[in-house]
């Protein structure tokens, strides 16, 4: 039975392999007729323009995206590109007329000849247009930059060098912005790290950054950024009064203040006020010197020793400087008895 079998299988061997090969040509043939709608992103922008001239840039393109719903094999819908960048060749004569107009084509769109647009959204859509223009140079003068990140009681001053810098765009671009009287705005210059506590003068050099991409910055520009301590706080603490006087002053004399402590307005920057420590930075005393007037108040002015940063109101305390009673003299002590010495 399994002869009789293989026979037949063999039987006009050629016929049957014809037919199969027939076979597998028609499927091939009606797959590739078989076809399907995709969508595909189109996105123009700046590197879809070719051929233009070096001392030449793109203003405009319009539209910068739409899409298309493309007509395609359904053997061929699996390696579709999506999006597509069209390629976009600038002619002669369009640098001289400054624009040039491409009708939407699967050839601009690099699409396959078995491709077939079917339409485009938005409808209105039917061609892209791009603009350019002549690069010319020119000078503007600089705005100076915003500062963030300042920490309360530091101010900042800057200095911008160069004041003037060269730039490149079209001329209508440089002559708009030089009739509106602008200047060159270069981005926020952020101060991170900067110390509330800062006592002296600081000096940081910040290269500036401009990212309008319609406007090439030529020179390289920088600000100087002086950092100190604002001034103009103030803060009244309490210092008790020490005497400064000669060694044997206080020996000679009694001292009497009107108030053992004064209140004294210190003037300064306001972070470094905030975190004074008046018992330990700061001194308050008054001088007193041998020729003052004894037994009548004296308005003596009171020093202060303390922060240099910091200044104080001048304040005043009344003294009286009394002399002293005198001791009385220790009593002399009486001679020693002498005993007679003689014979009876």
């Amino acid at each position: 039975m399994i002869g009789n079998l293989t026979g037949r299988l063999i039987e006009h061997w050629e016929l049957k392999l014809v037919a199969l090969v027939i076979a597998v040509a028609l499927w091939l043939y009606t797959n590739g007729q078989v076809r399907v709608e995709r969508t595909l992103n189109v996105l123009v922008n700046n590197s879809a323009v070719q051929s233009l001239p070096a001392d030449y840039r793109v203003n405009v393109i319009e539209p910068q995206s739409f899409t298309v719903k493309v007509s395609v094999p359904m053997n061929q819908a699996g390696s579709l590109r999506n999006p597509i960048i069209p390629n976009l060749q600038i002619s002669g004569d369009a640098v001289l007329r400054g624009e040039q107009r491409f009708p939407i084509t699967s050839n601009l769109l690099g699409l396959d000849v078995d491709l077939r647009i079917e339409r485009i959204e938005p409808e209105t859509v039917r061609e892209v247009r791009v603009a350019f223009a002549l690069i010319t140079e020119d000078y503007l003068p600089v705005e100076a930059p915003t500062i963030s990140g300042l920490p309360d009681g530091i101010q900042a001053t800057l200095a911008i060098e160069p004041t003037r810098v060269r730039v490149r765009g079209t001329r209508e671009q440089l002559d708009s912005i030089k009739a509106r009287g602008q200047r060159l705005v270069f981005d926020p210059i952020k101060l991170d790290g900067v110390e509330p506590t800062l006592q002296t003068t600081r000096k940081e050099v910040v290269a500036l950054t401009h990212k309008d991409t319609q406007l090439e910055v030529m020179d390289r520009v920088t600000a100087t950024v002086t950092l100190s301590p604002q001034q103009g706080a103030t803060k009244e603490v309490g210092v008790p009064v020490q005497i400064l006087a000669p060694k044997d002053f206080t020996a000679r004399f009694s001292i009497e203040l009107s108030q053992p402590q004064v209140v004294l307005a210190l003037h300064g920057p306001a972070s470094l006020l905030a975190g004074l420590q008046p018992e330990g930075e700061l001194t308050a005393y008054v001088a007193l010197r041998p020729t003052i007037e004894l037994g009548v108040p004296v308005e003596v002015p009171v020093g202060v020793m303390g922060p240099t940063w910091a200044t104080y109101d001048p304040v005043t305390i009344r003294v009286t400087v009394s002399l002293l009673p005198a001791r009385p003299a220790p009593e002399a002590s009486p001679p020693s008895p002498t005993g007679a010495v003689g014979s009876p």
